[in-house]
């Protein structure tokens, strides 16, 4: 929040000349006795040092003018401005009349935050009415103020630091716990520029079954230090897996903030990066320069590289170790990490865990995907069985060549670490069978679990029949992460209905695969590596730049129950922005950035 109450019209009588003051500074402010850093000054400043977060910018009159806010606007080389405004009873701009004619058509186009709101009578007759109006904008706002003065020589909330209210906060307190009677509380649902509400304002929906209840609701991802609420489109990057055992190197492609900078043309939020348990471990006698820590090194700064360029990261432990030779395994009959196996090894992947998270566990804007495509259903034909195998591992799992680690051994491991990163599992038969997943899904003390999901037109539930009745009620409680959808044959109609599907969710979803392999041999999304779609990557592109002009229609920023906040270029625009400044997100969809979710704020100022 650049400047707290700006008012340069109390120096400058003529309206238009005091926002130009505002704006520029220096010269463009006479009558003051120093020197005038304008709003556009202190932009640079925060921008120059390379900053991408938000900045918040108040108008005239203590910023409760913003009458020609737009008009003055500073330009914001990341186009993340907000505007600041506060709102007393004892402004001007007081009044319903003025809110819809001067503070709307800017909440339209741009973020808006009501940095102080109060009334110096110690009663909350007006915050209550301002805040009905916007709470109905969906319109953040920090009510003045956190600390112990007496209200009645101006406005404060609390008369102890036990939070024991006064009478104007009691104005405050019962919005925001939802216990005022007489006061319509905010809605779960995005209309137009609105921004999403924060959890408490959501509808809620049944409570998550016994053995394993998530943190937030639904396909609302938790909430996180660097991980936003928010839906993720994004790829898988293949390579890592298979490269370093193949003794072809350690990635395939470029790994560069260039080739980053090309995924995110497509509009791409997040990257699904499958790792091999043997070539980070450093373990069974691979090519020494591609194992151990040479391939730690090389995870670490491209996960670097991508988290600098606000991508959401899953890691997927994805081939693993494991004797095996029974159905679904192809011609891979070797103990190392060498193909995929139907379960983990209990011998290595606890231990893979243990180091991924706890190189990982500082940034929650880091997923881990405990095992990439489960199959212990083609070793353990019943199907309880199959799930019970699923769940515990080890003797639980009769007719494997290997001891057996279950997603509770590899969720442990990661919670053994002290880590609270969200925690994708799969289900059965590639994880594409989440029939009873709920049922089975394992206990995580942290209550950061998420289903992961793979859907590809040849698997079994591929259609919106099996979707509806096997997937949508995990996503009424859990997130759910499809973290690969393809489809054979080098088209995109099965994705195409998918999509439609999982974005009228708000589910997230990752396309298999962002390689330059030939899409009629399976599914590859580029045929190089500039960006260019193949005829099966032509459906996630135009999908994801739909809100470029594409043809493709974009998904609807309408959050529905358990569904998740979208990302911003999904949500429909108002008005095209002025040339001054291009914003990032529409209206009042605060930018999605590292560590700032995408909702209304509804706090206080601590003074």
């Amino acid at each position: 929040d650049l400047f707290n109450n700006p008012s340069p019209d109390k120096a400058i009588q003529d309206q238009s000349a005091a926002w130009k003051c505002w704006k520029n500074g220096g010269n463009d402010c006479p009558g003051f006795q120093y020197k005038v850093a304008g709003m556009q000054d202190l932009v640079n400043a925060v921008r120059q040092t390379g900053a991408a977060n938000p900045l918040m910018v108040g108008g005239l009159r203590s910023a409760n003018d913003l009458s020609k806010w737009q008009e003055h606007v500073p330009n914001d080389p990341k186009g993340k401005i907000i505007a600041s405004w506060h709102s007393f009873k004892e402004d001007k701009c007081n009044n319903e009349q003025c809110w819809e004619s001067e503070i709307a058509p800017i909440a339209k186009l741009y973020p808006i935050i009501v940095g102080e709101i109060g009334q110096r009578d110690c009663s909350r007759t007006y915050i209550d009415k301002l805040m009905d109006w916007l709470d109905k904008k969906k319109i953040s706002y920090l009510g003045w103020t956190w600390n112990t003065w007496d209200c009645s020589s101006g406005p404060s909330l609390i008369t102890d630091y036990n939070g024991t209210p006064t009478n104007f906060g009691r104005g405050l307190l019962e919005r925001l716990s939802g216990n005022n009677q007489n006061q319509q509380t905010s809605s779960g649902s995005n209309n137009g520029g609105s921004t999403s509400t924060s959890g408490s304002s959501s509808p809620q929906k049944d409570s998550s079954s016994t053995e394993s209840s998530s943190s937030g609701s639904g396909n609302t991802l938790p909430s996180s230090k660097k991980s936003d609420k928010k839906q993720l489109r994004g790829v898988n990057r293949s390579g890592a897996e298979y490269s370093c055992v193949k003794n072809l190197g350690i990635f395939e492609g470029p790994m560069d903030d260039n080739a980053i900078k090309v995924m995110k043309k497509w509009n791409i939020n997040a990257v699904r990066v499958p790792l091999n348990e043997d070539c980070w471990l450093g373990i069974n006698g691979h090519t020494a320069s591609f194992i151990g820590s040479n391939y730690q090194n090389a995870v670490i700064n491209y996960v670097k590289l991508l988290r600098q360029n606000d991508m959401t990261v899953i890691l997927d432990l994805h081939w693993t170790d494991g004797i095996y030779g029974g159905p679904g395994q192809g011609d891979c009959y070797d103990k190392a990490a060498k193909c995929q196996k139907p379960m983990p090894d209990k011998e290595n992947a606890p231990k893979f865990w243990k180091s991924v998270a706890s190189q990982f566990k500082n940034d929650e804007g880091i997923i881990f995907d405990l095992f990439n495509e489960p199959f212990p259903d083609m070793v353990v034909s019943d199907k309880s069985a199959a799930w019970k195998c699923w769940r515990d591992g080890g003797s639980a799992c009769p007719g494997f060549q290997f001891e057996v680690a279950g997603m509770s051994d590899l969720l442990n491991a990661v919670r053994s670490t002290g880590a609270n990163n969200l925690v994708m599992v799969g289900g059965l038969t590639w994880a594409n069978d989440l029939s009873r997943w709920q049922e089975f899904v394992p206990s995580d003390p942290a209550k950061n679990i998420a289903a992961s999901w793979h859907s590809y037109n040849f698997n079994a539930c591929n259609n919106k029949n099996c979707w509806d009745s096997q997937i949508a009620p995990i996503a009424a409680k859990y997130p759910v992460i499809v973290g690969e959808i393809g489809e054979h044959g080098c088209t995109h109609s099965y994705i195409d209905g998918l999509m439609d599907w999982l974005d009228s969710k708000g589910i997230s979803y990752l396309g298999w695969t962002w390689n330059t392999w030939d899409c009629s041999s399976g599914p590859s999304l580029i045929s190089d590596y500039s960006g260019t779609p193949t005829q099966f990557g032509k459906g996630l592109y135009e999908r994801l730049c739909a809100s470029d002009g594409q043809a493709q229609q974009p998904a609807t920023a309408l959050n529905s129950g358990g569904s998740i906040s979208t990302g911003g270029n999904l949500n429909p625009g108002g008005n095209s922005l002025p040339s001054g400044s291009s914003n990032s997100g529409s209206g009042n969809n605060l930018p999605s950035s590292k560590k700032s979710d995408k909702k209304q704020l509804r706090g206080v100022n601590r003074s």
